[in-house]
């Protein structure tokens, strides 16, 4: 692969695409520049880092950029939930830190995760997976919490536990977070190669150690978003109720 020839394509790619936007005097041709832009800061930032990590190897190392980086992602979680900062960023920021480590247990079967050339991808897909997922999960949550506060109380006073009261509030944010979420991913496989697989072939992994790859990280993926969203949910319980069990919409922003 000549790198130099392949940088000055990119460029000319990105170029090409927003001057369509340019030549339509579209109003989000200004919103595209910046897009592409940060695009381009951001995975040159990373892919620095990458190679640094990948070059030392250290394992501290390597621990040190999974808790930075599942803090930004918890960080964009909360900004896009619209949740508490004060109150919820670290429970935020915990439960899917260790989500991640639970999805990241599966992928010892490829090889050693806690290598950097294992670890940053794999813990970089598994955040993305919960950062697509769990804004709108935790939004739809808490907003079911105060919306149907009747139901909630209701089980409650029958006697059920406080676990099992918040699971139609629950049901309703996996409906309406979960389900969209992965019936984009069903239908893009539908028309071509899922980006994973694709970028797996494109390195040169055979077409059936990708499929299982592909297969393997995207389960994990959502194991791990169900996991970060369970956590999230139990260690919120102090914060979403009062002392006496009412309900407060302290979790919100």
């Amino acid at each position: 692969m000549n790198l130099t020839i392949s940088i000055i394509l990119t460029i000319v790619m990105a170029a090409l695409a927003i001057s369509f936007f340019y030549m339509l005097q579209a109003k989000s041709a200004r919103r595209a520049t910046i897009a592409t832009v940060r695009l381009i800061v951001q995975t040159s930032l990373v892919g620095g880092c990458a190679y640094g990590l990948m070059k030392i190897d250290n394992i501290l190392l390597n621990l040190l950029w999974l808790i930075l980086t599942t803090l930004f992602a918890a960080w964009y979680v909360v900004m896009r939930a619209r949740l508490n900062r004060r109150s919820m960023f670290v429970a935020v920021w915990g439960a899917m830190l260790a989500a991640v480590v639970v999805g990241m247990l599966p992928i010892y079967s490829i090889g050693r995760v806690h290598h950097a050339a294992l670890l940053i991808p794999v813990a970089g897909i598994l955040q993305c997976e919960m950062a697509v997922v769990l804004p709108r999960a935790l939004k739809e949550y808490y907003v079911a919490l105060v919306r149907f506060s009747d139901t909630y109380y209701y089980l409650l006073g029958n006697g059920t536990t406080w676990t099992k009261a918040v699971v139609p509030m629950l049901r309703r944010a996996v409906d309406r977070s979960f389900l969209p979420a992965y019936r984009k991913f069903s239908r893009a496989a539908l028309v071509g190669l899922p980006l994973l697989m694709g970028g797996l072939l494109l390195a040169g992994t055979s077409p059936l150690t990708a499929v299982v790859a592909t297969l393997l990280l995207t389960f994990s993926g959502l194991v791990a978003t169900i996991v970060a969203l369970l956590l999230i949910v139990l260690a919120s319980r102090q914060v979403v109720t009062d002392k006496r069990g009412h309900l407060t919409d302290k979790a919100r922003g």
